[in-house]
């Protein structure tokens, strides 16, 4: 059975930390360990910390702080406790209430083109009067869904991956404009892999009408 791969999480944590000076740089480096470096980034304002072995960065600015990290594919669990962000709260001496924002990126295999298939199974209408409206241009469908979950604010993107077109390419936004803790996010990011990969691997399979 297809399951999406997951390959990106990104958190975002908006917190004013007040001016970055080198001595809280220092404490941060040591939190991090030695694991992570610091290393320019194209990003205006933010210093980079980069952990090369595992793939992973944080990106800090005065007022928000960002945390990438990329592998193919990535483990849900590895979102229950992401050390560097705690690293960051905890270098920094920093409380524990943030707004911010949760995304997954990842593909799941389409059985075949999903261009195609976006065409002929997203939508009522049928494919054949889709392509007779748009021609040849007609490329693919892509469908989004918007919900609450808690005190996040959802987004589900599914669309086919242009760049490969047997795969779809699959995105989850949660976003919170309430304090919440760091676990409440971290929890939050396992919660939404397991969505990706669960209720939405449902849905998926009865878009495709896959047994």
């Amino acid at each position: 059975m297809p399951e999406t791969i997951l390959n990106k999480l990104q958190i975002t944590l908006n917190t004013d930390i007040g001016q970055f000076s080198e001595p809280r740089h220092n404490s941060l480096l040591e939190a991090l360990g030695p694991s992570f470096a610091p290393q320019q980034t194209q990003m205006p304002g933010f210093l980079g910390y980069i952990n090369n072995d595992s793939r992973e960065g944080l990106f800090v600015s005065p007022q928000q702080t960002i945390y990438v990290s990329e592998a193919d594919p990535i483990n849900p669990e590895s979102a229950r406790s992401v050390r560097a962000l705690a690293a960051f709260r905890d270098g920094l001496l920093l409380g524990d209430a943030f707004t911010g924002a949760v995304q997954w990126i990842g593909k799941r295999d389409a059985g075949g083109a999903s261009t195609e298939s976006s065409v002929d199974n997203f939508l009522c209408l049928p494919g054949e009067s889709l392509r007779k409206h748009f021609g040849s241009q007609l490329r693919g469908v892509g469908l989004r869904f918007t919900f609450e979950e808690a005190m996040f604010h959802c987004d589900l993107r599914i669309e086919p991956l242009f760049a490969d077109p047997a795969y779809f390419y699959m995105q989850f936004d949660a976003v919170t404009g309430t304090g919440v803790t760091l676990d409440q996010i971290l929890t939050c990011a396992y919660d939404s892999a397991q969505y990706l990969q669960g209720k939405t691997e449902e849905l998926m399979q009865q878009l495709l009408a896959e047994d």
